[in-house]
């Protein structure tokens, strides 16, 4: 009589054989329906190709940011907010307050005070209050200081 030698591992020989039928049906189902496309190439021409500055000439300013060159903190800062509004696409108007005069707020959509002082603003703080209880939108990029 031939004995049967018993393996010590037959059982997993079961679990091993459901983890391969699994394999080869994840094989099957990723080499399935493949995408072709008429296309030969996503890229854009060169020609249709716009630059930073081309595209934010063509969106109409409707942002407005007031600094201040004579305080440091304002000065150290703008460098930054050009940078940021330009990544964002977003066409701004840039006022110094010690060198400018500040436009009317009617023709922006939003204002961005970057400068912890106000007082150099003046009375154009008032018409800024008022504009925006009209539905204007400001933002204060800085803390704004207490004068002590």
């Amino acid at each position: 009589m031939i004995k049967k030698r018993k393996y010590k591992f037959t059982s997993l020989l079961f679990a091993f054989g459901i983890l391969v039928v699994l394999a080869i049906g994840l094989f099957i189902e990723r080499n399935g329906i493949n995408y072709t496309s008429k296309q030969s190439s996503y890229y854009l021409n060169v020609s249709q190709v716009k630059t930073k500055s081309e595209a934010l000439s063509a969106i109409p300013v409707n942002n407005l940011v007031i600094f201040n060159s004579s305080n440091e903190t304002s000065a150290s800062a703008i460098n930054n907010f050009k940078q940021i509004f330009e990544d964002m696409k977003v066409s701004t108007a840039y006022v110094d307050v010690a060198t400018e005069a500040i436009p009317d707020f009617t023709s922006y959509k939003s204002v961005v005070v970057l400068t912890p002082d106000i007082e150099p603003l003046g009375v154009k703080a008032i018409e800024l209050m008022d504009w925006v209880e009209a539905g204007g939108n400001v933002m204060f990029a800085m803390t704004i200081q207490k004068i002590i």
